[in-house]
């Protein structure tokens, strides 16, 4: 039972001896929040500022806590999602998509294929 205690220790356990006693336990794909001790899954996304966990597949705005799905991205500053394949300008607000460059000098955005 050594050994399964070290993987408990790592977050990759599913089951732990009894003689452990009140030891707390996560699954295997499970993820640790060090601030409250409690466990989550892997999968869904943690927000350390208020401990509220994302569904499966979300993520989670750690500004706001709130919630959204997974392959969006989000605007740190106002909180507003876009979408995955969406880029962000951080000093104008504005959002463009994947296939797009953006210019920081001029704050203009192009085409990946065109060539400024």
């Amino acid at each position: 039972m050594k050994r399964c205690f070290q993987c408990m220790a790592l977050g990759l356990m599913g089951w732990v001896s009894s003689s452990l006693g009140n030891a707390q336990v996560t699954g295997f794909q499970q993820g640790f929040n060090p601030y409250t001790g409690t466990f989550h899954r892997q999968v869904a996304g943690f927000n350390p500022y208020t401990g509220r966990m994302g569904t499966m597949g979300t993520a989670v705005n750690p500004y706001t806590g709130a919630q959204w799905r997974g392959g969006t991205a989000v605007n740190p500053f106002t909180g507003t999602h876009m979408a995955s394949q969406q880029a962000y300008n951080p000093y104008t607000g504005r959002v463009t998509t994947h296939t797009q460059a953006y210019n920081p000098y001029s704050g203009q955005w192009a085409n990946q294929f065109r060539v400024r």
